[in-house]
């Protein structure tokens, strides 16, 4: 939108725009208005198309052309898109804009040399702009050139000492460094300009975080989110902090929030379809998934979102399709093998699970996952011998709780006993499904004072 050269805040903007489409339609300003709200909000086939009916009727405004480029970006036209911001370079060479696109188009691309060389043609055409300087900086830091990065940072502050971007990423190499103090200092430096400034506060939290203070990364996201009505970011980390902790309902205001500002980023979507599900919505949380999919029809992270909330919506057709096309695009995910396997164990289908099974016996970093599995399929047939010995190998080679739960009720219906749950509560005290076992275990063997002592310590 500032390549444009003005801003469109909301929906109700872009309404207004497109209402004056039919009047406005050979006007490149006008359709190039209506193609930035459309990037705004995510709608890059839309935008693609009004920037380009502009850049076709304006084709020697650079801005446009430059806004243009930006829309077949978002379509995924790359290469298109750097030769258009190339020719906009050679024949603008004072419009930074495209410069900067330029450098971050190459970047993205992976292409370093090139992307190097377009940020120091930046600096030598514009000395004077900070952020041709933090592009350069950025180029060497991904190089590996820490003091030549530092450098260029440093020079971006010269040229504008508001230019806040390059205190962050000096606080970056600090970090690397192992320096929080030096790191915490350039924070410090932003908000003795700025108070409340968005990047200062993430940044601080991130050092809270990263001390293990959580409490303190909450109050500072808490404050960003209170101080910055329009930043996503400090919604999505609060939704993902209260995630972690377990609580779920607190992490639905946040996200909401996020989902309300920019449904159209990968982050937020990804975060509004966990959190939504954690919530047991399963409706939102396919919502979600589905808009990353949309873009990316096969993002593995979206699949097992869909994947999870037809579990939870005992989908079990939409569950199938989810499984099937993530083991498509990476057959090595285990997860998804397994549950494959889970299903045609519900459907009897002993032939598949155990083909599912040997497969991933036979890779190394997942044949705990097959061994457990076999054990599955040896229980859902009767079998408790085969069932108690490939849980025991499974255990062995990676050992979790649930393993242990499965291999301690085989054992148990045999008439077996051995103090594996003893021996990991001592080991995980805090685990609770274990020490439920081990309550109920000794119950039934009419221990009762070994079973409410169990009891009161869950």
């Amino acid at each position: 939108i500032r390549l444009a050269g003005g801003r469109l805040d909301g929906m109700d903007a872009l309404g207004g725009v497109e209402g004056g489409q039919g009047k406005e339609a050979d006007n490149p300003a006008a359709l190039a208005l209506l193609g930035t709200a459309y990037l705004k909000h995510g709608k890059y086939q839309d935008a693609e198309a009004q920037l380009s009916r502009a850049a076709a009727l304006a084709p020697d405004s650079a801005p446009i052309r430059t806004a243009a480029a930006l829309g077949k970006l978002g379509t995924g036209a790359v290469d298109e898109a750097i030769g258009e911001l190339r020719k906009v370079v050679a024949e603008a060479p004072d419009f930074g804009q495209a410069r900067a696109l330029l450098v971050l188009a190459l970047t993205g691309q992976k292409r370093t040399d090139e992307a190097r060389a377009a940020a120091q043609a930046f600096v030598d055409a514009a000395p004077g702009n900070a952020l041709a300087h933090n592009l350069l900086g950025y180029q060497r830091e991904a190089s590996g050139d820490d003091s030549g990065a530092t450098e260029a940072y440093r020079a971006a502050l010269a040229a504008d000492a508001d230019f806040h971007v390059a205190h962050v990423n000096l606080a970056r190499l600090a970090l690397k460094r192992g320096d929080r103090a030096a790191a915490r200092a350039e924070f410090a430096a932003v908000e003795a300009r700025e108070p409340k400034n968005l990047l200062a506060l993430l940044g601080l939290a991130g050092l809270a975080v990263a001390e293990g203070d959580a409490k303190r990364a909450e109050e500072l996201w808490q404050e960003a989110r209170k101080a910055h009505a329009d930043a996503v970011q400090p919604r999505v980390l609060l939704s993902r902090l209260y995630r972690s902790q377990g609580k779920a309902t607190l992490a639905e205001a946040p996200v909401r929030e996020a989902w309300k500002l920019a449904p159209f980023q990968p982050v937020v979507q990804l975060e509004y379809a966990d959190a939504m599900l954690d919530l047991g919505d399963h409706a939102a949380g396919l919502e979600g998934a589905r808009a990353l999919l949309a873009r990316d029809a096969d993002n593995i992270q979206a699949l097992e979102r869909v994947a999870r909330a037809s579990r939870l919506a005992r989908d079990d057709a939409g569950l199938l399709a989810a499984l099937r096309r993530i083991t498509a695009k990476a057959p090595g995910h285990v997860p998804a093998q397994v549950a494959l396997a889970q299903l045609a164990l519900a459907d009897k289908n002993f032939a598949e699970a155990e083909r599912i099974a040997k497969s991933l016996q036979a890779i190394p970093d997942a044949a705990a996952a097959g061994n457990e599995l076999a054990g599955d399929i040896a229980q859902a047939r009767g079998d408790g011998a085969a069932a108690r010995g490939a849980y025991a190998r499974a255990l062995e080679r990676q050992p979790n709780a649930a393993r242990l739960l499965k291999l301690e009720r085989s054992e148990r219906a045999a008439g077996q006993s051995s103090n594996r749950l003893v021996d990991w509560l001592a080991k995980h005290p805090d685990d609770l499904d274990v020490r439920l076992a081990l309550a109920t275990t000794l119950q039934e063997q009419g221990e009762q004072d070994g079973a409410i002592a169990a009891y009161e310590q869950i």
